[in-house]
């Protein structure tokens, strides 16, 4: 690959909801029209990042973002940028801050949206079940449904399965050309499975601008002062604690309480102890 592609240009990349990796070019036809442009005055400058927070912006504003300014060496053609915030848009400028702290515009970055941090807050979601699916979507029409003893309308998954293992459907006899005709087709024995497991949602809400931690991990508190942590349950005994911390961090609260799953039985029905303990 080449190292240059002779054009002016910067990209931006999200590596993670707190980093994010910035690089650019400056073409030698840039490097010349700003020598010309800024004369004397250019080696007094410096090679600026300007990270911009767009979030809710039109790109038509970005000027009036608020924006934070990255003095970068002069022959950097990369750099790792704190997002500070995540889940929020950014865009970078790259430029010159000269002299007189004005702001000369090389390129504008493109824009990126860092991830969020922590559990998903969506603790209703509903999923399509395969009946859903098949309703929705006709199962596609086997290449033997216009074989004699086979009807010729379209047949849902679990019905066709049903008639293969009842030996209808013409299946009563099979013939091989290198061998003789067998009266009874081998129907193959018919397997059946159920897979189920469970997670834990942990939610409540507390003073707006609290610190919250679920067992160790920081929840993250809304502009409500309502909180959720999804976790998995494993089997056995799992303890959880939730503290809460004031903004001034004058005062506090625990509660905590123990979730025991049990193992995996033959129709047997688990147990799910909850014991409360409020503390200070």
């Amino acid at each position: 690959m080449p190292e240059r592609y002779g054009e002016t240009r910067i990209v931006l990349q999200v590596r993670d909801p707190f980093w994010m990796h910035a690089y650019w070019e400056i073409a030698e036809c840039t490097a010349a029209d700003l020598a010309r442009e800024l004369g004397d005055e250019i080696h007094r400058s410096r090679l600026t990042l300007r990270v911009s927070d767009v979030t809710g912006v039109e790109l038509g504003t970005v000027d009036s973002a608020r924006h934070a300014s990255i003095h970068v060496h002069p022959f950097a053609d990369n750099w790792y940028i704190n997002a500070c915030e995540p889940d929020r848009s950014y865009c970078v400028d790259l430029g010159l801050t000269l002299a007189s702290g004005a702001f000369r515009l090389i390129a504008r970055s493109n824009v990126v949206r860092t991830p969020r941090v922590g559990p998903s807050e969506i603790r209703d979601e509903e999923w399509l079940s395969i009946r859903a699916l098949e309703a929705m979507k006709p199962a596609p029409r086997p290449p033997y449904a216009s074989s004699p003893g086979l009807p010729s309308g379209k047949l849902r998954g679990e019905e066709r399965l049903r008639e293969i293992s009842m030996g209808s459907g013409g299946l009563g006899a099979v013939s091989s050309p290198a061998g003789p005709v067998i009266g009874v087709a081998e129907v193959a024995p018919r397997q059946y499975w159920l897979r189920a497991d469970a997670e834990l949602i942990v939610y409540g809400a507390t003073e707006p601008g609290s610190h919250i931690a679920v067992s160790g991990m920081t929840a993250r508190v809304a502009a409500d002062g309502t909180f959720s942590m999804r976790m998995a349950l494993p089997i056995g005994e799992l303890p959880i604690e939730v503290t809460a911390e004031s903004a001034d961090q004058l005062m506090s609260r625990r509660v905590s309480w123990t979730v025991t799953r049990t193992g995996p039985g033959y129709g047997e029905s688990g147990h799910d102890g909850n014991d409360w303990n409020d503390g200070k």
